[in-house]
């Protein structure tokens, strides 16, 4: 073997050692690569949908916006007038004919302003008496016309006076806004102005932040792969003198042994590469697969997208070529040294001030002060992550653990997708309870992600533990206050008017700061605008909101003895006529003393009545018969709840089990029974030309032949059905199945029952995999049913919000039933409802973090884990070269009677010794540099600010820490030199044997 390919590719244990700690280090970065990008791609997946729809721009003057605008843009000249209360308003010019023009090209709504006077959205304050308007050149009184329908939701805000360029050239035009059309060549986000239609941008934006980080641990991890390589490496020069002064002597040049050993480090580094990016995907894998399996789902997608790709390689391109120089570090010196001076250890030339400051004062037994460098560095990078980490840590914990809850609406795919009347919070508040209506809003400014939350300030402040630091809370839709974080951050003071585009809905406003806030964590990031100006942005109906904050515990005041409901009616949904109807009545006492209280049933023009009594806060259910004795749908009715009944004659015909589709020749058992459920014998079914009749238990197979609808008629003496199926060869044997929400129109302090009914008709065993799904949420179970045979069962579902709902019962992913249900609630059962705390959910936002990314902390979790290792790897390896470098010095000792527990222990304190240094050093470092992150704006992420967390236990964590991995590696090492022979440890290479040299001292080639 040449002595090229034996330093090439003969590998020590140390040598696979550096390729596992470089494994690990690779492994983590790629880990961190998929998550981060996927949590990127993953918010911007969800936002694709909301398209930005142009851009809307505000200029200072009218020809400003004319000249720098396109020709295509819609300019609509502004002026701001003063009203008689002294209150100021937007006035917005539109011009009729391009304003419909436009509105036609780009299906963005702009309103037509009236003749006359000026118009004004409906649901506004304003009346439609006329006003006297203000403005800079002159005033007006002017006739004002209240807008419904579309009109009522465009782009415009509702606040804004609508009227012609005319009017606000009369009243004095301060500025102009220019409404760009959507491009096919346009910018997601914008240089100029704001989306009209921001979410998108916002999570672009922010998945661009998220990189950025990846960029930051990429460098991190390079920094360790640098340290392990080095070290490594250096070892490997010191066991390779003898090769390396041979070939020296034998006229190899310099540029050719730190080459040959730059390769040698390289190709290590590939290796560890490679493995590392097997272990990473594996393993981010398996976190996910690990957490769908113990009930954590994630609905993160770690796959290597393009993206991802372009990403890694970068990334590994850093980490190699930080291998290879390394590697060429490490031997330069041995390379530049003549042959002569080769035959001896390679102690540097020189030692640092710092090293020699430290030798003469803190004297070391077996190890060298030189490798607190390479120590610090490494616990630099470790001592980093951990503040970031509980920085991060200390903005999102207030968000995912509040010790409040939120109010959403039930099915809404996520927080901003839920609607939820503001009139709730009105109601916890008059209870005593803390309530806060809010929207979530995701806007771009100056290229930059802001969040901004459409709020009721009071209310805010109090679950926020805000308060105001200057100026005042908005008084007006056209007033925000921001936080002092993000004002900082973006330079913004009070006084300064910005322009907001829509969040999820294509519109904008401008606003004016008119105060400054301060709260803790995250809710200072943020920029607060009245609720009407969130459900412009949103264009959520007025009076709705997106969820509404609250106390867990609710302070109920005493009650009254008014405090009495119906929550539910149940009733069968067929009868047959004579027959006395059950109705089911369950009531409830809110209230704190007993009550006693008639119960009045009423079916179609019969009724029936008891009297229940009920204790404080009590529950109860009573049946109540009441007679049928007219055919048809009979409305029932308890108090303000209703329902109703299909009365059928008593001979009336109903089949069971026909499917809707079914392939030729596949014959489904149908069974025909009357209206009290018997079955009927006897009875006649025709389909095409085929006749069969039902036996003793109403059964029969239908015979089906020809594809296509075909029509099957059932008659028994004077009654007769008809039912319709589809005859298709594509057609597939599934279930049939019903779905029925008992009770169909529930109160929120109910929870509902689903009875599910499930029937083979087919003459072969049927497994499938049904699906109940409601209010967003899904049950799965695998049934198998034999042949002619029915399984039946009863779902309680959770309690959710007043709403209608659809219940939909699917099988193999084909919708078998449906049934609709409606939960009602008014003031008294809001009030049980939320101090039941059954509404539970961090916050907004923690719930928008949960629904786009599911459960992350399997993931965090085994990120943290190679994050460890990693750290451990590279500091072992340090002081591998470290105690390397004594090993003769170790051998002595164990020679002359040093047990190993004494050398260890001498080994531990030096560690310790230069641990202690490391950990100071590094943690004032990590502290400069996550500042200087902050700073920068690399530690901005979807618009929040991570302000760096430096407390006594994050200092504590971080110090315990590091020299915890400082002792823990040097033993590793200890201990494996100590398993050696005191013999062994003489011998300048103890693992190598260089079969690049013969006998005589020559060199193969």
């Amino acid at each position: 073997m040449g002595y090229r390919r034996s330093i090439l590719l003969r590998w020590s244990h140390r040598d696979k050692l550096a390729i596992l700690v470089i494994a690990v280090t690779v492994a983590f970065l790629t880990g961190t690569t998929l998550v981060l990008t996927a949590a990127g791609t993953q918010t911007t997946t969800i936002a694709e949908d909301y398209s930005s729809d142009g851009t809307a721009t505000y200029y200072n003057s009218l020809e400003a916006a004319h000249s720098q605008s396109s020709t295509n843009a819609l300019v609509l000249p502004v002026a701001t007038v003063t009203q008689p209360n002294e209150s100021q308003r937007y006035v917005i010019g539109i011009p009729p004919d391009n304003a419909r023009a436009f509105s036609k090209q780009t299906d963005i709504a702009i309103p037509t302003p009236p003749e006359n006077g000026v118009s004004v959205a409906s649901g506004s304050e304003l009346g439609n008496e006329p006003q006297r308007l203000t403005g800079t050149d002159g005033s007006l009184t002017v006739p004002v016309t209240i807008e419904t329908g579309s009109q009522s939701q465009a782009t415009i805000p509702p606040s804004w006076y609508r009227t012609t360029p005319k009017t606000v050239e009369k009243l004095g035009t301060t500025g102009a806004f220019a409404i760009e059309p959507p491009a096919e060549t346009s910018e997601t986000v914008p240089s100029t102005g704001v989306s009209l239609r921001s979410v998108l941008a916002f999570f672009i934006v922010g998945t661009r932040q998220l990189l950025s980080m990846v960029t930051l641990l990429a460098l991190g991890g390079a920094v360790l792969v640098g340290v392990v390589v080095h070290s490594i490496t250096r070892m490997t020069v010191r066991e390779r003198l003898q090769t390396i002064r041979l070939i020296r002597a034998t006229g190899g040049t310099p540029t050719s042994i730190w080459k040959l050993f730059g390769a040698r480090a390289l190709l290590l580094t590939l290796v560890g590469i490679g493995s590392g990016y097997a272990v990473g995907m594996i393993m981010t894998r398996a976190a996910v697969n690990l957490a769908v399996a113990s009930g954590f789902p994630t609905s993160l997608s770690v796959n290597v997208t393009p993206q991802v790709a372009r990403i890694l390689a970068l990334g590994y391109s850093g980490v190699a070529l930080t291998g290879l120089l390394a590697g060429i570090s490490a031997a330069w010196s041995a390379s530049r040294r003549s042959p002569a001076t080769l035959r001896h250890r390679i102690t540097p030339t020189s030692s640092s001030l710092g090293s020699q400051w430290l030798s003469e004062r803190f004297s070391l037994t077996f190890l060298d002060w030189r490798a607190l460098l390479p120590s610090t560095a490494t616990l630099a990078v470790f001592a980093t992550v951990v503040i970031v980490g509980a920085s991060v840590a200390g903005v999102l914990a207030p968000l995912m653990n509040t010790g409040n809850s939120t109010i959403t609406e039930p099915g809404a795919a996520h927080p901003i997708a839920s609607k939820v009347p503001s009139s709730y919070a009105d109601t916890l508040q008059e209870q005593g309870t803390a309530a806060s209506p809010e929207l979530l809003l995701f806007t771009v400014h100056n290229g930059n992600s802001l969040l901004v939350r459409g709020v009721e300030f009071e209310s805010f402040a109090t679950l926020s533990d805000a308060r105001m630091t200057n100026g005042h809370a908005p008084q007006s839709p056209n007033e925000a206050v921001i936080g002092a974080d993000i004002a900082k951050q973006r330079d913004i003071q009070v006084g300064d008017s910005i322009t907001l585009g829509g969040s999820t809905a294509p519109s904008f406003t401008r606003v004016t700061v008119v105060g400054t806030y301060s709260a803790p964590g995250m809710y200072d990031d943020q920029l607060l605008v009245p609720l009407q100006t969130g459900q412009h942005l949103s264009l959520a109906d007025p009076g709705m909101v997106h969820f509404i904050r609250t106390t867990k515990q609710v302070s109920t005041a005493p009650q009254t003895q008014s405090n009495y409901t119906i929550l539910d009616v149940t009733a069968p949904e067929r009868v047959a006529v004579t027959e006395t109807l059950p109705v089911r009545v369950r009531v409830q006492n809110f209230g704190s003393e007993a009550i006693t209280r008639t119960i009045r049933v009423r079916v179609g023009e019969e009724t029936n009545k008891t009297t229940v009594q009920l204790e404080a806060h009590a529950q109860r259910t009573v049946t109540l018969h009441v007679p049928v004795r007219k055919p048809g749908t009979q409305r029932v009715q308890v108090g303000n709840q209703t329902t109703s009944v299909t009365v059928l004659p008593q001979n009336a015909l109903r089949v069971d089990g026909l499917p809707s589709s079914a392939p030729p020749s596949s014959n489904p058992q149908v069974t025909v029974t009357n209206a009290t459920g018997n079955p009927v014998s006897n009875a006649s079914l025709s389909i095409g030309k085929q006749t069969v009749e039902t036996n003793q238990n109403g059964r029969v197979r239908v015979p089906l032949d020809e594809p296509g609808t075909q029509t099957l008629t059932v008659q028994h003496r004077d009654q007769s059905i008809t039912k319709t199926i589809n005859v298709s060869e594509t057609a597939s044997r599934t279930l049939v199945g019903q779905v029925r929400i008992h009770p169909d129109r529930p109160s929120i302090a109910v929870r509902p029952r689903a009875h599910v009914s499930l029937y083979n008709p087919w003459e072969t065993n049927v497994s499938k995999e049904v699906v109940l799904s409601t209010a967003g949420k899904q049950r799965t179970r695998t049934v198998s049913i034999a042949p002619g045979t029915n399984q039946s069962t009863q779902i309680q579902l959770a309690r959710i919000a007043p709403g209608s709902y659809t219940i939909r019962l699917l099988a193999s992913g084909q919708t078998l039933d449906t049934d609709n249900y409606t939960v009602s609630g008014d003031e008294r059962i809001v009030s049980a409802y939320a101090n039941q705390g059954t509404y539970s959910g961090s916050s907004g936002i923690g719930s928008i973090l949960e629904t786009a990314f599911g459960n992350l902390t399997f993931l965090v979790g085994i990120l943290s884990v190679l994050a460890g290792f990693m750290t451990i790897g590279s500091t072992t390896a340090t002081f591998a070269q470290a105690i390397h470098a004594r090993r003769q010095a170790i051998g002595v000792h164990r020679a002359v009677g040093a047990v190993p527990n004494q050398v260890a222990r001498l080994i531990l304190i030096d560690a310790f010794k230069i641990g202690a240094v490391a950990t100071v050093i590094a943690l004032s470092s990590a502290i400069v540099t996550t500042a200087l992150l902050a700073w920068t704006g690399f530690l901005t992420v979807f618009g929040i600010q991570i302000t760096p967390e430096i407390t006594l236990t994050v200092i504590g964590v971080v110090l315990c820490g590091e020299l915890m991995i400082i002792l823990f590696s040097a033993l590793l090492v200890t201990l494996g030199l100590l398993r050696q022979q005191p013999v062994s440890l003489f011998t300048s290479e103890p693992t190598v044997h260089d079969a690049s040299t013969g006998s005589q001292g020559g060199l193969n080639e």
